[in-house]
């Protein structure tokens, strides 16, 4: 049975009824139907996002021991009360996530006619008067507007909205500034807004309003009005005692002059430093002034520059310079450094450049050709500094920045400095991101010196060196040569990457791939699975189990706080049967859900990329694959997006255990224990 964790989250419901006691308002009551329960959150302001917790202590709000008890969805009511919407199913698992020896048992549609309705009442509950709103004068509903239960505001201000009275304009315009109903004002502006009746002296005072929540309403709303609301009012959101309302003024900044904007934008800027949320607003209203503002802070003697939180600032604003690809904007930020007397720290100087090179990129130009532009020489002790710091022992966090940043410079100095660092001595983190600074490197010498240092790669980081094999097709060449001498095992290849190299459009590269992969048996998963069986009769010890999970699903796996993640959450699996886990862990291609289906991204300079589809955007694509290494590719460099039909979880996983190794995962995994964090929210 899971525990501490959702399995099937459903409904997520704000309370905003009166019939229970006060502490339950503004709550998150959120069904579990894998759980046959309905868990309550706490909701408190943290900073410009809102901290969920756990209500019930070491209870759930409601459990039920019915099994088909599944709560999906929640209203609130006229009532004021909470109405839960029970979909009353017997089974609601994913057919692909039931075993077969399960699945033949059941009907998996049955309750399909079915469903319950339960109002949650208090005790000393009593019902309001029935509704009649629909023939209530329209004073009365302007009245309504004010009233404490979300059913009723929201009833009126739909009916004076349909009903587009021009009686009601003067009420509402009086409704917005009165006090002390924070709700009635809130909804009176916006139902002026949408009747078009709402001016620039609406805002006035709700922009000053003693209720942070209404001073944030206001800030949206004057997005319409623009300029025509008074600058004195929108500086004053700036400096606002509350986050959230400086959060929402940063968006709505955008509705500004460009000037106005700067303004507005560099106040909340020092104010909310730390804030990632309040971060985000202030770039999305930056009217393609990014190297504007970056220099502008730059200059700043004594700016939160100088804080920790300082150059993610840094870092982020010079990606968006770098993906704006404008050559004037990119100069002036690099001349800033170019100076070899300039006062700027290396922290600062990593940040910007390690931005600007992700943008770059991004936007298919390069930090590599915009170095070789004037000044280029100021910044080359940096490189120096940089290839220093990959060859010591210092930090991992400073290595990694640091080989990120050859990455992105001459390629003579990448290819001296970092293929040392692909050697099992040295921290994976490490090894990772030089593998993937070199993988970038357009250089035809990025393939053999792969294949040199091949035997000194850990086990965990060879899958990358395909990934980085693969990116060009020079470098499979030198792939497919060290196969055949037998310098990379065929082992060492994914079924993913077999099949690309099988149906190469190449001829070559698909003759020989058939030669060298015929008859491979480990490709035979219904033996592998047979040889290993007898693991299902042998007793496992969890801490053992423990060290097998490191080895070989941690790359990929989260379990108990440990791993990456990158592929489900292995505490989601515990209810399966050893059989089920054995079957699965060995033929991970026999189901593959949707969402973990490996994707080939080939690009318009000549890359070729794997991993799982991790997130999308109209401009860019981002695929994730094991150790949480990631590629971002925009969109208008894709040539081709394919679905390869298999699991980012690879074959061949019983390589070196013995069927005692996997008695002894199994019993880690059936004794998982979920986690059940402090939720933020947005």
């Amino acid at each position: 049975v899971a525990t501490g964790f959702f399995t099937s989250a459903t409904g997520v419901t704000i309370y905003r009824g009166t019939a229970y006691p006060a502490e339950y308002r503004g709550n998150a009551f959120i069904g579990d139907v894998g759980g046959n329960l309905v868990h309550r959150k706490v909701l408190t302001k943290n900073g410009a996002e809102f901290l969920a917790t756990r209500a019930d202590k070491n209870v759930e709000f409601l459990a039920s021991t019915d099994n088909w008890f599944r709560p999906v969805n929640f209203t609130n009511t006229p009532n004021g009360t909470l109405l839960i919407l029970d979909m009353y199913r017997e089974t609601i698992e994913h057919p692909m996530s039931i075993p077969e020896p399960i699945k033949k048992h059941l009907d998996l549609t049955s309750g399909r006619d079915r469903g319950r309705l339960y109002e949650l009442a208090s005790d000393g509950f009593k019902r309001r008067p029935t509704p009649a709103l629909t023939k209530a004068p329209t004073a009365e509903l302007v009245e309504t507007l004010a009233d404490p239960d979300a059913w009723w505001r929201e009833t009126a201000q739909r009916l004076l909205i349909e009903r587009k009275d021009a009686a009601a304009i003067p009420l509402l315009k009086k409704l917005s500034q009165e006090r002390p109903n924070a709700l009635g004002r809130v909804h009176a502006l916006w139902t002026l807004d949408v009747l078009g009746h709402l001016d620039a002296d609406d805002l006035t005072l709700p922009l000053l309003d003693p209720d942070a929540p209404v001073r944030e309403q206001a800030a949206r709303l004057a997005e319409g009005l623009g300029a025509k609301v008074r600058l004195i009012a929108w500086a004053r959101l700036a400096f606002d005692p509350d986050a959230m309302v400086r959060f929402q003024a940063a968006l709505s900044a955008g509705a500004l002059d460009r000037g106005s904007a700067l303004n507005l934008l560099y106040a909340i800027a020092r104010k909310d430093a730390g804030d990632r949320w309040t971060r985000q607003a202030v770039m999305s209203s930056l009217h393609s002034s990014e190297a504007v503002v970056l220099l502008y802070l730059l200059a700043q003697a004594g700016s939160f520059l100088d804080e920790a939180p300082g150059n993610v600032w840094l870092g982020e604003l010079s990606t968006l310079v770098g993906a704006g690809n404008e050559p004037a904007d990119v100069r002036a930020t690099l001349s800033l450094f170019t100076d070899p007397g300039a006062n700027e720290g290396p922290a600062r100087l990593n940040a910007v450049l390690l931005g600007l090179g992700r943008g770059l990129q991004r936007s298919g130009g390069s930090l590599r050709a915009a170095l070789e532009g004037p000044g280029a020489e100021g910044i080359a002790p940096l490189f120096e500094r940089a290839a220093q710091t990959v060859a010591g022992d210092g930090p991992v966090a400073a290595r990694l920045d640091a080989i990120r940043l050859l990455g992105l410079g001459p390629a003579t100095g990448a290819l001296k400095a970092l293929p040392p660092l692909l050697d099992a001595r040295q921290p994976t983190p490490v090894q990772l991101a030089a593998l993937q600074a070199l993988a970038n490197l357009a250089d035809p010498n990025v393939g053999t010196s792969l294949i040199a240092h091949w035997k000194a790669l850990s086990p965990s980081v060879r899958r990358e060196a395909v990934e980085a094999l693969f990116a060009r097709p020079e470098r499979i060449t030198a792939l497919l040569d060290a196969v055949e001498k037998k310098v990379v095992a065929v082992a060492d290849i994914d079924p993913v990457r077999r099949k690309l190299l099988l149906g190469s459009s190449n001829v070559t590269v698909k003759d020989r791939a058939a030669k060298l992969f015929a008859g491979d048996p480990s490709t035979d998963r219904g033996r592998v699975i047979a040889s290993y069986r007898k693991a299902l009769a042998l007793d496992g010890t969890r801490e053992k189990g423990r060290a097998v999970f490191k080895k070989v699903c941690a790359t990929c796996h989260k379990a108990e706080g440990e791993g990456t993640d990158v592929g489900p959450n292995l505490a989601t699996i515990t209810g399966r049967t050893p059989e089920d886990l054995l079957i699965h862990i060995l033929d991970p291609n026999r189901e593959v859900p949707p969402q973990y289906i490996n994707y080939s991204v080939a690009t318009a300079d000549g890359r070729v990329v794997t991993g799982l589809i991790a997130e999308e955007s109209a401009n860019a694509v981002t695929l994730k694959r094991a150790e949480g290494a990631t590629d971002v590719v925009p969109r208008n460099r894709i040539e081709e997006i394919a679905s390869t039909g298999l699991s980012l979880m690879p074959e061949g996983l019983e390589k070196g255990l013995e069927p005692q190794d996997f008695a002894d995962l199994i019993a880690f995994l059936r004794g998982l224990q979920g986690n059940g964090p402090t939720t933020p929210a947005r």
